[in-house]
């Protein structure tokens, strides 16, 4: 028999505590109170600066307004809050207090249907009775009807207290928008966007603040937590790092410490190429902090030094990726992405290869991610900044380019652009490309080849433009630098195109000047030198080439072979021997065309001679000739050669362990004279 009632449908209460919404809605009146009282202070006679005159008054006059405004906002937005705080204290109330009854006539219906049926059944015959007596169906039909319509208006109370939990809650959000806390900003992200609105718009609010903001904001991001909980604060935060002030002090607070760190984290979650959401946040701060100018002293020595360019260690190329990923956000910028490359090259120098290479991950190359940064901003001046750095052109020069190089030759029209800059361009790009070819040098080719090739011509359309510092250096060879220079002038024109590109913009650049001729007599020398080393360096670095291929062969086949004993080694020995010169691996290069005769003063007369028939003034070919013998002496020009075949330089292989491996090591000159680049 089934005499027995059901259990009672739940009846909770609705989420949400009066007491604690009473509480907040008091607290809110009594600054609405306050709030109210200062607006009318503001717009009555105290807030006139009576006492002020001229330009004082109209400053005080525009302060206390905008002081006024920022009250009077912040009176209308807690005036909201409050009628929206007591009205859902007032539905929670009701709902909790009709619940109340709801839960009482539960209990009553239930008594009164438990007596009910106690007088109807027998409990002795309950047990051997499988038949309901008569009205007991009733009873629970009853019961059952009104559970229904408790648990119905029950539903329906708490779905009304949610939706007006909601609409409350919009209300809220759209009071703190009008003062800087809108969106989807809560807790102490919400207070801290309040506070940042409020000292960006009241006047003499203070620096204070913001800095106090940058603060908190370093010290949530590096608070001991998992890699999950950092991107959790880093978005909390993002919204008031926005500001540069704040970005800056959160910078200078982080510290290299602090910055390394977050860097470490974006760099190894995103090795295998996937990206990090703290990039995205660090991007924008650290973008932002470079505005923030002198506000806040401290924050560039910290950018600089967040990577140790000499830590053979692998942690710092670790950083570097999240350098990269960092750069590749929107919000980076070209001042950081300058800086950053800079200092990312310097590593690269100084360690012999790049970060990807020196680690597992699958992460784009740092350095072109920056250089595409720096392309995408189109601001001459930052490229040119970036690219008046020797050390920086060492690197650039010295790295192969997986893409071509594509964006390295843009960035160099970018700087050609600049205008004056451009020649500090032009200086460091041919000191670094020539400083390997001067006598006394390593005589390590670290110039890459392939890059030269791609650069190279990019190069020269900005020399021809901005021809002052070979102009300069041809007239002081002596000086320091200017061989160098020139000696990297002489490898921009290895080809005989780029050859007459140069060496018009030069004589243009001279020409009507009293040192016209003794230019001209320079740039001859220049153009023997840049004839000799379109003759050389093919030839280095084939036998470089050449010599490489023997080692390998040597090493997986020559070795092992030597390893057979018997008849059989014998035979493989003899076959590995003939098998080398075809597969271009016995280490012998074709023999080099002759090598070229210089010109010399013989070519400086006739380059001088534009006027047939009549005699060049003596003392102005003896100019020419000195400047001629000046760069000569600076770059150490062979003697002229008679014109027959030349025997190939000697190589040396090149010191594998200097960081460089695999760079082609450049000879003397051939013949008699002064020795050559090395």
């Amino acid at each position: 028999m089934t005499a027995v009632l059901p259990p009672p449908v739940e009846l909770l209460d609705p989420p949400g505590d009066p007491g604690v919404l009473a509480a907040a809605r008091d607290d809110l009146a009594g600054a609405g109170f306050a709030l109210g009282v200062a607006a009318a202070h503001l717009q009555g006679s105290a807030a006139r600066a009576a006492a002020w005159l001229g330009a004082d008054a109209s400053a005080a006059a525009l302060q206390t307004g905008t002081a006024a405004t920022v009250v009077q906002t912040l009176h209308d937005a807690v005036t909201s809050a409050v009628v929206a705080v007591d009205a859902h204290h007032d539905e929670l109330v009701a709902a909790r207090a009709r619940l109340s009854v709801l839960r009482a006539d539960q209990e009553a219906d239930a008594a009164d249907a438990q007596t009910r049926l106690a007088s109807l059944v027998d409990p002795a015959a309950q047990v051997s009775s499988v038949v309901d007596p008569p009205g007991v169906a009733g009873v629970l039909a009853g019961f059952d009807a009104a559970e229904a319509d408790r648990a119905a208006e029950h539903a329906a109370l708490l779905g009304s207290v949610a939706e007006h939990a909601a609409s409350t809650a919009a209300v809220l959000a759209g009071a703190l928008a009008g003062v800087g806390g809108g969106g989807d900003l809560g807790g102490s992200s919400a207070s801290a966007a309040v506070t940042l609105h409020l000292a960006v718009v009241l006047p003499g609010h203070g620096t204070s603040v913001l800095l106090d903001l940058g603060w908190e904001a370093a010290r949530a991001l590096t608070a001991p937590g998992t890699a999950a909980e950092v991107v959790a604060a880093a978005e909390r935060y993002a919204p008031v790092l926005a500001d540069p002030v704040v970005a800056a002090a959160a910078v200078v607070a982080l510290g290299r410490s602090g910055l390394t760190q977050l860097l470490t984290q974006v760099g190894a979650s995103g090795a295998d190429g996937s990206t990090d959401p703290l990039a995205g946040v660090l991007a924008r701060t650290l973008g932002a902090a470079g505005a923030a100018g002198d506000r806040v002293p401290g924050a560039a020595p910290v950018l600089d030094g967040v990577l140790d360019p000499d830590d053979p260690s692998g942690d710092p190329d670790v950083v570097a990726l999240g350098m990269g990923a960092v750069l590749a956000e929107p919000g980076a910028g070209a001042d950081l992405a300058a800086r950053w490359v800079r200092r990312l090259l310097h590593r690269e120098a100084a360690q012999g290869s790049s970060s990807v290479d020196r680690t597992t991950g699958t992460g784009p190359d740092p350095v072109a991610v920056g250089l595409g940064v720096l392309v995408a901003a189109g601001r001459s001046d930052t490229a040119a900044g970036l690219l008046s750095d020797r050390p920086t052109w060492d690197a650039l020069l010295g790295r192969t380019w997986p893409d071509g190089a594509a964006d390295l030759v843009d960035l160099v029209e970018l700087a050609g652009r600049s205008g004056a800059a451009a020649e500090d361009v032009v200086a460091a790009a041919l000191t670094a490309a020539g400083a390997d070819l001067l006598p006394g040098s390593a005589r390590v080719l670290t110039v890459d080849p392939g890059t030269w090739a791609v650069v190279a011509p990019a190069l020269t359309r900005v020399a021809v433009d901005h021809p002052a510092p070979l102009v300069a250096g041809l007239g002081s060879p002596g000086a320091p630098g200017s061989a160098a220079l020139l000696s990297g002038a002489a490898l921009l024109g290895s080809t005989e195109e780029r050859r007459g590109l140069v060496a018009t913009a030069v004589e243009r650049a001279a020409a009507g000047t009293d040192t016209s001729a003794a230019v001209t007599g320079a740039l001859v020398a220049l153009e023997d030198h840049a004839r000799w080393l379109a003759w050389l360096l093919p030839t280095v670095v084939a036998r470089h080439d050449a010599a490489g291929r023997k080692a390998d062969y040597d090493l997986l086949v020559t070795l092992p072979v030597l390893l057979v004993r018997g008849p059989w080694g014998q035979a493989l020995q003899a076959g590995a021997g003939l098998l080398a010169p075809v597969l271009h691996a016995d280490g012998s290069v074709a023999r080099p065309a002759p090598a070229p005769v210089p010109t010399g003063p013989g070519g400086v007369a006739a380059r001088l001679d534009t006027s047939p028939g009549a005699a060049l003034d003596p003392a102005v070919l003896a100019g020419a000739l000195q400047a001629h013998d000046e760069v000569a002496a600076a770059l150490a020009l062979p003697v002229p050669l008679a014109p027959s075949p030349a025997v190939a330089p000697e190589l040396a292989l090149p010191d594998r362990t200097d960081g460089r491996p695999g760079r082609p090591v450049l000879p003397g000159h051939p013949g008699v004279g002064a020795p050559g680049p090395r």
